[in-house]
């Protein structure tokens, strides 16, 4: 996962891979997407591959200047979104309506720099699933609590 986040932050002088000191509250493998000289995080703790992919792949293109394929409308409500938000959404790899909510999160956290998302891999952090009795993907956390499940 490494060696591809490096040939993905070659590839724009706007974006950066960060190392991150060793922290046991922050679950691992990890990695997150900033923009250089801007406040706007997105954070995985999976990478979704093959089709799902390019979903993945949409903060980096946020933090390398692309702009978004939304309406300017959606674009300026996310913007005036008043508060702080963090999402978590746990996902599986073979969930079909995950990629689309993972996607919608970080056009919101690329687009306000006081929303943050987490992409969570169920099966790699099997103990908080269980803990946080999570049955159904995706499910959503905002602020640590239950938002949202598609069950």
């Amino acid at each position: 996962m490494m060696e591809l986040l490096r040939d993905i932050a070659s590839l724009s002088s706007l974006i950066t891979l960060g190392q991150r000191d060793h922290d046991a509250s922050v679950r691992t493998p990890s990695f997150s997407v900033n923009r250089i000289g801007a406040d706007m995080v997105s954070g995985s703790q999976a990478f979704q591959w093959g089709t799902n992919s390019r979903r993945s792949c949409s903060p980096c293109c946020r933090a390398g200047g692309h702009p978004p394929k939304a309406d300017a409308a959606v674009i300026e409500q996310i913007q005036s979104l008043d508060g702080d938000f963090n999402f978590e959404v746990y996902i599986s790899l073979s969930c079909q309506n995950c990629p689309d909510v993972v996607q919608a999160l970080n056009l919101m956290a690329c687009s306000n720099p006081r929303v943050r998302s987490t992409m969570i891999d169920g099966a790699l952090f099997q103990p908080e699933v269980e803990a946080k009795q999570i049955m159904a993907v995706p499910t959503v956390h905002l602020n640590g609590q239950p938002f949202a499940r598609d069950a």
